[in-house]
């Protein structure tokens, strides 16, 4: 008879199939040795159906042949020109539904502006890191018409965008089904510390992850693909400082940013509506992830030692942020410490102080599929004007 942990880890097992089967319905996934595997650990197993995706994902040599000859198709629209939120988890922080894939970084596209010398493509071992769930997203192609690039909430991970889940836990996504129709490239990034990234130490202020961003992502952004932002909750800093580290290097700027659940960055310290967790003891610290609705299941016994590092990781982030004076060019906002410079795009922004709410507590992305669905038919209409 098997024991819990072993039944745990067949079903994780059947799991990881069903996911890899969608990506790769041919059955050139297997599933692990069945001589070793209940002697594996759950991490091992995900690892494995990891290795294996990223292995699959490696294109042949006469893809490889075919993307490098010349094309004689028309340009495509080139990008636009160079010219602000507390947080939850509930995503695992091994990586959720764990299957990722190593997912080389984009060339330059045919028939469109050359990208600058400057920002050549990232070695593929580090594009693979950050974007790991591009190959389960079903949504990379060669010549992509446009990119969104989608930043996760804190305690969570790329998942949140790229998985559907399976069997049971299926919710189909509007924002993958849209991505997947008209030829658009999902990049949802994986900060350290979490899934294959869980031996990686944590970076813990938004401009460090911005600095280690930038030289991953430069390529796919001044390669003349015009791209869109998406983020929730703490993902909203990150990508502000990713933007800003962007605009200063010349790189150009979104056609259109979609953000939810995050007070402006420029929001002073005294006014944050949270309570920093480096002062706080475990049971406070939990009494303050539940204010923002994560699971109770994250702080049963054996899950809770997963997430509180995470968790403690990503509020330092957004507790001990610092907006940093903008060079030139900067705007002062009613109530904010420093002057920042406006963006000159759009902004859709998801219970705004003069927008109407939507369904759902602040993890809904997360935790309620019905809000998470309404919410990306939403964005999806925003971007789909562009």
């Amino acid at each position: 008879m098997l024991s819990p942990d072993d039944a745990r880890k067949i079903s994780l097992i059947e799991v990881l199939l069903e996911e890899a089967a969608e990506v790769y319905p041919d059955g050139r996934i297997g599933p692990p040795p069945e001589q070793e595997v209940l002697e594996w650990s759950e991490e091992r197993i995900r690892q494995y159906f990891r290795e294996q995706l990223a292995v699959a994902a490696q294109p042949t040599a006469a893809q490889n042949t075919a993307a490098n000859e010349p094309t004689t198709a028309s340009s495509s629209p080139a990008a636009a020109a160079p010219p602000e939120l507390p947080n939850g988890a509930n995503g695992a922080p091994t990586g959720g539904s764990a299957s990722a894939s190593a997912p080389t970084p984009p060339a330059q596209t045919p028939g469109l502006p050359a990208a600058s010398p400057a920002w050549a493509p990232c070695d593929a071992s580090a594009f693979a890191r950050w974007f790991p769930g591009l190959a389960l997203s079903r949504t990379a192609t060669q010549r992509p018409r446009m990119r969104v690039l989608a930043f996760h909430s804190a305690g969570s991970a790329e998942d949140m965008w790229t998985s559907e889940g399976t069997g049971a836990r299926r919710s189909p996504s509007p924002l993958l089904e849209w991505c997947r129709a008209t030829g658009v490239e999902l990049l949802a990034v994986q900060l350290p510390g979490r899934g294959a990234r869980s031996k990686e130490p944590f970076i813990t202020t938004a401009q460090g992850i911005a600095q280690e961003l930038l030289p991953v992502v430069a390529a796919s952004l001044a390669s003349g693909v015009p791209y869109v932002m998406l983020s929730h909750s703490f993902g909203c800093w990150v990508g502000f400082e990713l933007l800003r580290a962007a605009e200063r290097a010349g790189l150009p700027m979104p056609r259109s940013w979609c953000l939810s659940a995050m007070p402006h960055p420029d929001i002073p310290l005294a006014t944050r509506p949270w309570r920093p967790q480096r002062g706080l003891g475990d049971a406070d610290f939990k009494d303050e992830m539940r204010g923002w609705d994560v699971n109770e299941v994250v702080f049963t016994p054996g899950v809770w030692e997963l997430y509180e590092p995470v968790l403690r990781a990503d509020n330092t982030v957004f507790d001990e942020y610092n907006l940093q004076r903008a060079d030139v060019g900067g705007v002062r906002v009613p109530n904010g410490p420093v002057d920042v410079p406006p963006f000159e795009f759009p902004i859709s922004a998801f219970w705004g102080t003069q927008d109407r709410p939507v369904a759902g507590n602040h993890l809904w992305p997360i935790n309620n599929k019905e809000a998470k669905a309404d919410w990306l038919k939403e964005v999806v209409g925003v971007f789909d004007g562009l």
